[in-house]
C-alpha cells in the first residue's frame, strides 16, 4: 500500500566541516583556478580548489590558497534556492565537507574570499548529491507505537501528509510516518523523499483502539458490533466483551438486561483459536432500551370494577414480555368527573388487571402502564370502556 505522507525537522545548520587527509580524498570531478590580476590594492588570494559527492553532501579541497576565511555559496538549480557558509581555510585544514544536502540534487558551487567579494575562486562549480540508500536511515526506537520514526543525514524533508516533522537529533533530520487504521496488517509503502520510499510492515501493535467503532446495542440478547472492522486489513479478529454492571457483577452481553447501565470492555482475539490476539482494549458504555407493545386490549366490566386482559410482545427484545422483571399497572378514571379521581389496580406481572371501587354505569378511560424493576417505561396504552350498571355486587 502506497501512502503519501511523513514528519521531518532540520538540524540548526546544513554544514558539516570536517578534516581530512587530501590523499585519502575521492576523485575529484571538477577543479577550478583562479590567478590574481594586477590592480591597486591587495592582491586577491590565490584560489585552487575541487569538488566532489560525498556522503550527504560536497567534500571540497583547497591547494595552495591563501590562508583565511571562505565563503562557500550552495544554489539548488531547480528552484534556485541558496545557502551560505563561512569556512577556515588553513595549512592543516585543506578540505571542508558539507553535509545534510537533499539526496540526487543538481547544485551550483560559487566559492571567494570572505573579505573580498570582488574576487572568485574561479567559474562556479556544477556539483550532483549521492542518492539516498536504505542504510543511510535509522529506525527509532519506540514504546508507544503510535508512530514509526526514522533518523537520517540527509535533508529530506517534504510536505507529504503521512510524513509528520521530528525533532532534530545529533544535526540529524528526524521524521515519523504515522499509519492509519486503514494500514494495519499491510506492508505501508512511504514516499518520504520524490526519489525515495520505506516499506514497514505495520502490525496491531500500532492499533489506537480509539479508532474502533463500536455499535450502540439495541436489541436482546445484546451484541456490540464492530462498525469499521471492514476497513481492517487484519483478518480472523473478534472482540470478546466483559460488561460489568450494579454491585460490579461480571456480565457477558448474552447475560445483560434492558433499562440497566453497564460499562464493558473488549479485547480483540483471534477468531480461529480464540486466544487474545494483543493486550488492547476497548470500552463501551450499554444500556438497552428494548420497546413493548401491548395490542389486543380486551376489557370486561362489572358494576364497580373492570378487567383488563392483552397480548404483550417486543419487537427488538427477543423474550422480553416474558422478563420477570417486567410488571404492569392498570388505572382508570372518570371520563367526565372534574376533578376526576384516578383508580389503581395493583401491579401485576401477568397480561391482566382489574381495577376496582368504580362507580356503576360511569364510562372511564383506563390505561396500562408496563414498568421494568419497578420503574415506568414505554409509552402508556389507553382503552375506554364503561361499567354496567346497578345492581349487581361485584
Amino acid at each position: 500500500m502506497a501512502h503519501m505522507h511523513a514528519h521531518t525537522n532540520t538540524a540548526w545548520s546544513p554544514w558539516k566541516i570536517s578534516t581530512q587527509n587530501p590523499s585519502s580524498l575521492p576523485q575529484t570531478v571538477a577543479t577550478q583556478t583562479s590567478v590574481p590580476t594586477a590592480t591597486t590594492g591587495p592582491p586577491p588570494p590565490l584560489c585552487n580548489y575541487s569538488g566532489v559527492a560525498d556522503k550527504t553532501g560536497f567534500l571540497f579541497t583547497f591547494e595552495n590558497g591563501t590562508e583565511g576565511n571562505y565563503s562557500i555559496e550552495l544554489t539548488k538549480r531547480s528552484t534556485r534556492e541558496s545557502n551560505e557558509v563561512t569556512v577556515a581555510l588553513s595549512g592543516t585544514n585543506p578540505t571542508h565537507l558539507l553535509q545534510y544536502l537533499k539526496p540526487s540534487t543538481d547544485y551550483t558551487v560559487h566559492i571567494s574570499p570572505s573579505n573580498d567579494t570582488k574576487a572568485t575562486c574561479g567559474e562556479n562549480l556544477k556539483l550532483k548529491t549521492n542518492g539516498i540508500n536504505r542504510n543511510e536511515i535509522d529506525e527509532l526506537p519506540t514504546s508507544s507505537y503510535k508512530e514509526i520514526c526514522y533518523e537520517t543525514d540527509w535533508n529530506i524533508r517534504t510536505a507529504q501528509s503521512h510524513v509528520v516533522e521530528g525533532k532534530a537529533s545529533s544535526k540529524k533530520y528526524t521524521f515519523c510516518i504515522k499509519p492509519n487504521y486503514t494500514d494495519l496488517c499491510t506492508n505501508l509503502t512511504t514516499l518520504i523523499y520524490p526519489t525515495f520510499n520505506l516499506s514497514k510492515w505495520i502490525g496491531l501493535e500500532y492499533l489506537n483502539t480509539v479508532d474502533i467503532e463500536l455499535e450502540d446495542p439495541k436489541e436482546l440478547p445484546a451484541k456490540i458490533d464492530w462498525k469499521n472492522q471492514k476497513d481492517l486489513k487484519c483478518e480472523g479478529l473478534g472482540i470478546n466483551f466483559t460488561c460489568e454492571g450494579p454491585g460490579t457483577t461480571k456480565y457477558k452481553l448474552d447475560e445483560l438486561e434492558p433499562y440497566t447501565k453497564y460499562s464493558c470492555t473488549g479485547v480483540l482475539y483471534n477468531l480461529d483459536n480464540k486466544t487474545i490476539a494483543i493486550e488492547k482494549r476497548v470500552t463501551k458504555e450499554v444500556n438497552i432500551i428494548c420497546d413493548i407493545d401491548i395490542e389486543d386490549v380486551k376489557a370486561t366490566t362489572k358494576n364497580v370494577s373492570i378487567r383488563l386482559t392483552w397480548k404483550a410482545s417486543s419487537k427488538q427484545c427477543s423474550h422480553f414480555s416474558e422478563n420477570k422483571n417486567l410488571s404492569y399497572i392498570c388505572c382508570c378514571k372518570p371520563v367526565k368527573a372534574h376533578p376526576s379521581k384516578v383508580i389503581d389496580a395493583p401491579s401485576s406481572k401477568e397480561r391482566s388487571c382489574e381495577v376496582t371501587g368504580l362507580e356503576p354505569y360511569t364510562g372511564y378511560n383506563c390505561k396500562i402502564q408496563p414498568r421494568f424493576n419497578d420503574k415506568p417505561i414505554g409509552r402508556p396504552t389507553n382503552k375506554q370502556s364503561k361499567t354496567s350498571a346497578g345492581g349487581e355486587l361485584l
